[in-house]
């Protein structure tokens, strides 16, 4: 008999904010189970599936008042709010008539998450991660990192991290009146270049005003006794007059950037409560009010004034918060149209359906522009009126239909999908010498891993993202023993993903320093005590694996099971470690949050797998560290996803460089000065 199905994807009411409780119904003529009756296939095409009614006498187990409610949740689901936008225009209508009219639905409620940490069901049952919830908490500025409830001053900016804010959150921070108010007061004044600022950590360092005034009263004090020379003829007959002037134009070179700095920062409320701020002195303090404006505009850069820290600095502040809205929407787009190209392949073209040369486009960039013009956000201008448009609707159940452009030939449920790692320059040699000096072993090429497809006998990259490799780290021998030197290899050759774990939680080797897990907290009454860095090993954002990482193995033959060397593809929130010439991994393939979020949301969304849900842990942590022992044992391992077939990986060797040609399981002392570096 054909089977019957009707099935209840919790996920879009719990983002929404519709409470509903009931069951997943199944019906159908597969395998019996003793408690619940008998089960089909799971339904996977739409929301909702349903086919001919069964016989009530093959499944007595089913009530007319469990189909009623299959039927009302039914209704309910195909009823939900959607808010249609053609030009800017926003007509409120249902789900099912958007969706017959041919529109994309696309969630831009305070509740999304990304794919991997919605809900699922397998079995009647409704299966999430254990860190959704935070996810959600942290976008909308409820919590902190650390779980407590935020200030009302406070802010979270994790962007860099993977957690992108909310329209809710974006709505305070561009129509706050009090920051417009202070920005309107500011003349505009572009930072175009700092040369020879430094910022000083400690130590009382003279501000930058009071020696460029004292400078100035030289000047003036000269130019005041020789009232009948020009500038220009004092420089020439003057020495002292030519020196204290060329002091008196670096010093306001310097200072000219800062002061615009200063007031922006200021404005907008970013300096530390903590740490006091001296006017015009490059301190402590304004350097972390820097890296907290790099965060909100998720600048990922190593330095505190890098260039594109230089360049948000040149733009108004309009152009800056249309650019974090941009990049909010974007990340929702993708999701919800399940794409993933965005121009980082460069100009790669394929043979398409019809015979002809198609290029591999920017597909995020086509979309984005589409879903821009459809909300009516064209120019900078138009984010502040189009938040403030917000303030009537109901952002816990935000739904917007937009129409998109169509997606390229290649594109399918089910995509021949692979992954591709070239390990770029490789260094195999120890980098240090017998004194201690550090050898500069130079890196042209970068690691990167490419996502390919397969269409008509063509592999087509669709993203080319950065990782990292495996170098030399301290390793310890076993709990709390001596330290010493390690290389930590990145293998080569072909491996698969089977395993896909959302929020996964890392459990430390022996042989990691117990130093590097612990840390130094300040209790009650001022008191200061070591413990376990538990954000470090997850679940989280901040944990070693970030927020998804996938599993490498070798996979088995001869009915063997696969090999498991420790290697995945992870997040990170060390993101500037992932562009750093001179960081490596422990020989994981690291990624930014929000890169492998979405890389591993696409390969699930186009690949067949199954839904494990969250992984039990049996192990326990144990760190030996100034002198105390730490225990921890996790409630989960993550939440997992099966690929079935595997996703296939194929690490390339690489630029290998050097005396070496192959990895090294030589153990070196740790060198004491890391201070010089001497060429190769």
């Amino acid at each position: 008999m054909q089977s019957t199905c009707i099935s209840h994807n919790p996920a879009l009411f719990a983002a929404h904010g519709v409470a509903l409780i009931g069951l997943i119904f199944c019906l159908g003529t597969a395998q019996a189970y003793p408690d619940y009756g008998p089960r089909c296939a799971p339904c996977n095409d739409a929301p909702w599936a349903a086919c001919n009614q069964p016989d009530k006498a093959d499944t007595p187990w089913i009530t007319a008042e469990m189909l009623r409610h299959a039927d009302a949740v039914r209704r309910a689901y195909q009823s939900q709010s959607v808010y249609t936008y053609e030009s800017g225009e926003r007509r409120l209508t249902t789900r099912e008539e958007a969706e017959a009219s041919g529109y994309t639905i696309i969630d831009l409620s305070d509740n999304w998450v990304p794919r991997l940490l919605r809900e699922n069901k397998r079995d009647g049952r409704v299966l999430q991660s254990v860190y959704a919830q935070r996810f959600v908490d942290l976008a909308n500025d409820r919590v902190n990192i650390d779980g407590a409830p935020l200030e009302p001053d406070e802010q979270n900016f994790l962007e860099v991290y993977g957690i992108p804010p909310t329209l809710s959150v974006l709505n305070r921070r561009i129509n706050n009146d009090t920051i417009r108010a202070c920005m309107a007061t500011l003349k505009a004044k572009k930072v175009t270049r700092v040369k020879g600022l430094r910022f000083y950590f400690g130590g009382k360092q003279q501000s930058l005003k009071l020696r460029l005034d004292r400078q100035r009263h030289y000047v003036d004090a000269i130019r005041k006794k020789y009232p009948q020379l020009s500038v220009e003829e004092l420089v020439a007959k003057n020495r002292r007059f030519r020196s204290l002037l060329s002091r008196y134009k670096t010093l306001e070179a310097k200072y000219r950037p800062l002061k615009i700095i200063e007031e922006r920062l200021q404005c907008q409320g970013l300096f530390p409560a903590q740490v006091k701020h001296r006017l015009g002195v490059p301190d402590y303090a304004l350097a972390l009010a820097l890296r907290t404006f790099q965060r909100r505009h998720k600048i990922m850069d190593t330095q505190t004034l890098s260039s594109k820290t230089l360049e948000a600095f040149a733009k108004s502040p309009a152009e800056l918060d249309y650019a974090a809205l941009l990049r909010v929407l974007r990340r929702r787009l993708t999701d919800a149209a399940g794409i993933i190209e965005d121009g980082s392949v460069g100009s790669v073209s394929y043979r398409g359906r019809d015979g002809e040369t198609h290029q591999v486009t920017n597909l995020t960039a086509r979309f984005n522009q589409a879903l821009l013009q459809s909300l009516g956000l064209v120019t900078p201008r138009d984010a502040q009126p189009f938040l403030a448009s917000l303030d009537s609707v109901d952002l816990s159940r935000f739904l917007v239909a937009v129409r998109l452009p169509d997606k390229p030939d290649y594109y399918s449920d089910h995509m021949p999908l692979r992954v591709e790692i070239d390990r770029g320059t490789v260094w195999y040699d120890f980098p240090w010498r017998n004194n201690g000096v550090r050898v500069r072993q130079k890196r042209e090429n970068m690691p990167m891993m490419t996502l390919y497809t397969r269409y008509r006998d063509q592999d087509i990259p669709l993203v080319r993202w950065p990782t990292t490799i495996g170098g030399w780290h301290a390793e310890s021998a076993g709990y709390g023993g001596a330290e010493f030197m390690s290389y930590k290899n990145s293998d080569i050759g072909k491996r698969v993903i089977r395993d896909v774990v959302a929020a996964p939680v890392w459990l430390p080797p022996p042989s990691t320093p117990g130093r590097t897990l612990v840390k130094l907290k300040k209790k009650k009454r001022g008191r200061a005590m070591w413990e376990l860095k538990r954000d470090l090993l997850g679940p989280g954002h901040r944990s070693a694996y970030g927020l998804v990482a996938g599993y490498l193995v070798i996979p088995g033959k001869n009915r063997r099971g696969d090999y498991d060397r420790g290697i995945r593809i992870h997040g990170s929130s060390n993101y500037t470690s992932i562009t750093n010439k001179r960081a490596f991994s422990h020989g994981c393939h690291r990624m930014r949050n929000d890169q492998v979020t979405q890389l591993f949301g696409f390969v699930v969304s186009h690949r067949p797998h199954r839904v494990d849900g969250p992984v039990p842990s049996y192990f326990n942590v144990r760190v030996v560290a100034h002198g105390r022992r730490f225990k921890f044992r996790p409630k989960t391992r993550g939440f997992r996803y099966v690929l079935d077939p595997p996703l296939p990986v194929n690490v390339l060797k690489g630029d290998v460089r050097g005396r070496l040609k192959r990895p090294t399981t030589a153990r070196f002392p740790k060198p004491r000065r890391r201070t010089r570096i001497a060429s190769n």
